[in-house]
């Protein structure tokens, strides 16, 4: 409630909150529109480039409102703006998105695996076709209903 009361007087700058609305959401939620088209249109699209795009952009776009609506240092249209948060936000995005991925270490054989028990399902030499063996426990599982 206090920074709704707080952020009254920029709105009143405004001739009409759809002014407003139009020019704050265009600057500001871009970023977020791109991360969510992007995610589920791109499939290179990682949880890094939308948390590097929402921390560099989303900052950038605020900046610009504030700048351009309120201070007005600049003159620039709101669609215009709205139009550079979408492209700002969209290359920071497809940028780290290609940007070559770290491959995470190997594990050591004898560490566990998915099976929680130390070792996983192997087929033995010695037992007969259509059953495996755990490495550790030397049970048998039947891949077969008896």
């Amino acid at each position: 409630m206090i920074f709704a009361a707080l952020w009254t007087p920029v709105i009143r700058q405004f001739d009409t909150i759809v002014e407003y609305f139009q020019s704050f959401l265009g600057y500001v939620t871009m970023p977020v529109v791109v991360i969510l088209l992007g995610g589920l249109f791109w499939p290179r699209g990682t949880k890094q480039a939308a948390f590097w795009t929402i921390v560099v952009a989303g900052p950038i776009g605020f900046t610009g409102f504030l700048t351009g609506e309120l201070l007005e240092v600049h003159d620039l249209q709101f669609l215009y703006g709205t139009g550079l948060m979408v492209l700002l936000s969209t290359l920071l995005f497809v940028g780290i998105g290609c940007a070559p991925r770290r491959r995470r270490p190997r594990t050591s054989k004898g560490s566990r695996g998915a099976h929680g028990r130390g070792g996983r399902r192997a087929r033995s030499s010695r037992a007969p076709r259509g059953t495996s063996t755990t490495a550790t426990s030397g049970v048998r599982w039947s891949s077969s209903p008896s």
